[in-house]
């Protein structure tokens, strides 16, 4: 009977560490197969002053600076070049968004179609952003813009 709950107990350590080596595994092969949310190169910058005064007014706290999304565009035989630029990204308790400032050139329409032009890229480009906040540096605010696929 001594040799029995040897065996057992023998049993049960090499199921334990079996079952954490499992664990372990495909906690790290997860982690490593997803992408930080904010690009490295705009941790270390921070948009202009004025974006950054208007997110924190509006409870935002900015967690990166400007960044140049660089696209490569194939169509049929040639190659194109070019970029997105981000103004920033902030976070508040709901997550992690995209910043965009309004551009006195080019004035922003409040409609489904415009707002889907014109900023529903900037929310498709980073994996793991919650969002896009459009400050408009005239009028002095800040709109949580979210999207949901019906």
């Amino acid at each position: 009977m001594n040799g029995m709950s040897d065996l057992l107990i023998l049993l049960l350590l090499v199921a334990l560490c079996g079952g954490w080596l499992l664990w372990r595994a495909r906690r790290w092969l997860g982690n490593a197969s997803r992408k930080p949310p904010i690009p490295k190169e705009a941790l270390a910058d921070k948009p202009t002053a004025a974006v950054r005064r208007i997110l924190e007014e509006h409870g935002y706290k900015v967690v990166g600076g400007k960044y140049r999304q660089p696209l490569r565009i194939e169509a049929g035989d040639s190659v194109y070049q070019s970029r997105y630029y981000v103004d920033g990204f902030a976070a508040d308790r709901e997550g992690v968004y995209v910043v965009k400032a309004s551009k006195p050139k080019l004035p922003m329409e409040w409609t489904g179609s415009a707002i889907r032009d014109r900023l529903l890229p900037y929310i498709g480009i980073y994996q793991g952003i919650d969002g896009l906040i459009y400050v408009d540096t005239e009028l002095k605010t800040a709109k949580k813009i979210k999207v949901e696929w019906d």
